[in-house]
């Protein structure tokens, strides 16, 4: 049966450097009207969710920058990245399965998940996006680990199979979502690994097709 096909969680990470932290903000927070993405339905951006966000989200991690310099010798580079942000969602399919009380379950079990990953003191903002075709929640943290600037670490070939594998464990199970196939699984076969495609990357391919 089709709904139960592509019944996979989905969490993903990109860093954010200082000179893209603005537009992160004002693009999940819908600070304008304007967008490149035609998915956007701006007359339900209302619905969007804010859990939590901050005011000058640029100030804020200034600061937060300062703060870790003054404590080290060693410079942080000035292109090195200040956030990390999570978009986490499920297959279309899936998602279109849960009842809107299991997807507010759903994305308060996301939330819970990073916060805990990262310490509620490093979360940044989070907005859940409803006035797109699928449901899907951004999560900008900052990546402080052991008073450290560390967001590299965050990104190390283990770290991302952990994170898949805890995160297909701890939330998806709970609504019968399963993990995506492994890049071990892919190299196997032979096949090559899908790589993540920007939004606006997409919708010129699909719309060259």
């Amino acid at each position: 049966m089709p709904e139960a096909e592509n019944q996979y969680c989905i969490i993903r990470m990109r860093k954010v450097k200082m000179t893209a932290l603005k537009a992160s903000q004002i693009h999940n927070e819908r600070l304008t009207d304007r967008h490149s993405n035609p998915d956007i339905d701006i007359s339900r951006s209302d619905q969007n969710i804010v859990f939590f966000k901050t005011e000058d989200i640029s100030e804020d991690v200034k600061r937060r920058v300062a703060d870790i310099q003054s404590r080290q010798k060693r410079k942080i580079r000035c292109d090195a990245p200040v956030a990390i942000e999570y978009m986490i969602t499920a297959s279309p399919e899936a998602m279109a399965r849960l009842s809107k009380q299991e997807q507010e379950r759903y994305f308060a079990e996301c939330l819970s998940f990073v916060e805990a990953r990262h310490g509620v003191g490093n979360r940044l903002s989070a907005v859940l996006h409803l006035d797109e075709t699928t449901p899907h929640l951004h999560m900008l943290v900052f990546p402080e680990r052991e008073g450290k600037l560390d967001a590299k670490s965050f990104f190390k070939l283990p770290a991302l199979t952990a994170l898949q594998d805890e995160f297909a464990i701890k939330v998806g199970k709970q609504f019968g979502l399963e993990r995506g196939v492994r890049l071990t699984e892919l190299l196997e076969k032979g096949e090559k690994p899908h790589r993540h495609q920007s939004v606006a990357v997409y919708k010129a391919k699909k719309l060259k097709e």
